[in-house]
């Protein structure tokens, strides 16, 4: 008896994890969609401006994953914004970059580590500009 209620406990929650993983999968694909489509008429400014102010904004759970892989995305494959690195320091001291990007979010009102990933992203995105 014990070893059925084991066995069935073992394939709910095998349920519980493919179901999970489904989901996910699911909001992954559809950011990753969503934010190529948004790239094609607009730029990289665009794209950040979309998740820090406009209706992409996203702290919950819930929308994590579509918001992040939309963002990722977007930045991916939008045209370049001659404005987007103006303002962001410099990876030269980690400290000063930390406090600018904390500062952004405070402005925003958000304490997420999406925020944190959101002008990391922008700052990578002007490092490879830079480089080239």
């Amino acid at each position: 008896m014990k070893r059925y209620f084991m066995i069935g406990l073992l394939v709910v929650i095998v349920g519980l994890i493919a179901a999970v993983s489904i989901v996910a999968a699911v909001d992954i694909f559809q950011g990753q969609s969503d934010g190529k489509a948004y790239a094609k008429t607009h730029n990289q400014l665009s794209c950040v401006r979309k998740v820090t102010t406009g209706d992409r904004v996203c702290t919950e759970l819930s929308c994590f994953l579509n918001n992040r892989f939309f963002y990722q995305s977007c930045m991916s494959n939008a045209k370049p914004s001659a404005t987007l690195c103006e303002g962001i320091p410099k990876l030269i001291n980690l400290f000063h970059f930390q406090a600018w990007k904390n500062k952004k979010c405070k402005a925003l009102k958000r304490t997420d580590r999406a925020c944190d990933y959101i002008w990391q992203t922008a700052r990578n995105t002007c490092k490879k500009a830079e480089n080239k």
